[in-house]
């Protein structure tokens, strides 16, 4: 089975009213450091909703935010009620229209080899606006049989970004604001600030067209090896996966991004 890598509200919610796809696991990604997403979560939720923390892991200051362990992330998975032949529709209720966590989320996934799955266009706060029902309390789901395959194309290591500046064997994709990028980059990088991808009045991703023209405003070529980074694998994972929607197929992460560069530069 072959999801699309990003949903419409409207067709979340005729889902859940048809009730005609028992295969949809919906997932809430939020996370912040300055609230409790989880609290917020019990508070207001889409209907059927499962909570999973995608940042439950051993961070540090090279990686201060860490990829779970692959054992950790697959009881988060199947306690969620996850399958391997589920489809995982994420969302997040967080900034940037949900996407700066239902990126990560979504890479996540992917990165353990878990392939179907989607992110919800313009999250909760689409949701909201919609005017669509909402639910309450924690959902009780069977649990899962989920297991974790590590896909290593999604994750490209501080050594081969590093060997990058010689061989150019990649595109190295910066997805910081641009006065970030400005004050401070790694060498060979092009920027493509996250927030530009969202069509802020409307509060959802832009259209693939004008997707494809930022990136090739700064010189991307879709079809060869792009690799995104930005601070710390946050912006730069909704950035991956918008270079999957509009058709490239081979997109890396570096993880560790500016943050883990200097850290093991300045060594």
């Amino acid at each position: 089975m072959s999801c699309p890598l990003l949903v419409t509200c409207e067709w979340l919610q005729e889902r859940l009213v048809k009730k005609d796809r028992p295969d949809v696991v919906v997932i809430d990604v939020s996370w912040s450091s300055t609230r409790d997403c989880q609290q917020d979560y019990l508070l207001q939720r889409i209907p059927s909703a499962q909570y999973v923390n995608v940042l439950d892991a051993k961070h540090s200051d090279v990686y201060p935010r860490a990829v779970p362990d692959a054992q950790v992330f697959a009881e988060h998975a199947r306690r969620a009620g996850v399958n391997p032949s589920s489809h995982v529709v994420i969302y997040s209720n967080t900034e940037k229209a949900g996407y700066f966590l239902s990126g990560r989320g979504c890479w996540t996934f992917k990165y353990f080899g878990h392939d179907n799955v989607s992110i919800l266009d313009g999250g909760l706060q689409r949701w909201l606006q919609l005017g669509y029902p909402t639910a309450s309390g924690e959902e009780v789901t069977k649990p899962g049989s989920f297991k974790p395959v590590v896909n290593d194309q999604f994750r490209v290591p501080y050594e081969s970004v590093r060997e990058n500046q010689e061989k150019c064997s990649f595109q190295l994709v910066d997805t910081r604001p641009a006065k970030a990028f400005a004050e401070s980059q790694i060498p060979g990088a092009v920027n493509l600030d996250m927030g530009n991808l969202i069509d802020e009045e409307k509060g959802i991703m832009k259209s693939p067209e004008e997707i494809r023209k930022l990136f090739s405003d700064v010189g991307i070529d879709l079809k060869g090896h792009v690799v995104t980074h930005c601070n710390s694998g946050m912006s730069s994972c909704t950035v991956a996966m918008a270079a999957l929607l509009v058709g490239a197929t081979n997109v890396g992460l570096f993880h560790g991004g500016l943050n883990e560069w200097k850290k093991r530069e300045n060594k």
